[in-house]
């Protein structure tokens, strides 16, 4: 009951189950029922506990997707080295790419911890007009 759940749940937010929606999907198309011929993006904006921020995933369930990660031991790559297995029809492997939009803070305060932890690299893409100004979403 995949879709049903965000129907016959309508007493949450609608970005609550929007984020339960993907969460579930993440686990259902999970890295290791891909093929391994192919690579996987995970593109994330912020990595904080403020569930009521549609784009942010909550620090827990970040550690539980990157503890994932290394347990299905598929190999986390740069978006460098995506970029020149790709160019060089080198195999993928069934590799993963992680990456962050808008370069919020808590990338660094949050994620990169984790990251750092399970040896993964990943890219964060800043907006580089917001640099220096605040943001309280993350």
């Amino acid at each position: 009951m995949f879709a049903g759940h965000l129907i016959t749940n309508s007493g949450y937010d609608n970005r609550l189950r929007m984020k339960a929606f993907f969460k579930e999907l993440f686990f259902r198309l999970a890295p290791n029922k891909l093929p391994m011929d192919r690579a996987s993006i995970l593109m994330y904006h912020s990595v904080a506990d403020t569930p009521e921020h549609f784009w942010s995933v909550q620090l827990q369930d970040f550690e539980v997707q990157m503890a994932y990660l290394a347990e299905a031991k598929r190999p986390v790559i740069s978006l460098a080295e995506l970029t020149k297995r790709l160019a060089s029809s080198i195999p993928l492997g069934g590799s993963v790419v992680i990456t962050f939009d808008d370069g919020y803070r808590n990338n660094f305060t949050h994620a990169y911890p984790l990251l750092k932890k399970y040896g993964f690299h990943a890219t964060i893409f800043v907006v580089t007009n917001l640099i220096g100004k605040s943001d309280t979403r993350g």
